[in-house]
């Protein structure tokens, strides 16, 4: 028989240092474009190809940050899809 008491008060954790992970590997990703956004900006690469790079490669990694911070601010008040009843 389970106990399903020690594997609920488990899973609380794990989906805490999954969340914390993805916020770490976001806040990297964004550091990151935030640098190569530099680098296109002001070290004098003013072509087009560029630029395309530069929002090919930054707007993702905006998008991957803010899912972290939406995912490890749900953890945090209580779990993801916590509605506050």
């Amino acid at each position: 028989m389970i106990d399903e008491g020690k594997s609920s008060a488990r899973m609380p954790a794990i989906h805490r240092i999954s969340g914390l992970a993805l916020l770490v590997l976001s806040g990297y990703m964004l550091v990151y474009g935030g640098w190569k956004f530099l680098v296109f900006t002001f070290a004098g690469f003013s072509h087009a190809g560029a630029g395309v790079a530069f929002a090919l490669q930054l707007f993702p990694m905006l998008w991957l940050g803010m899912f972290g911070v939406w995912v490890v601010s749900g953890q945090l008040r209580g779990g993801a899809g916590d509605t506050g009843r």
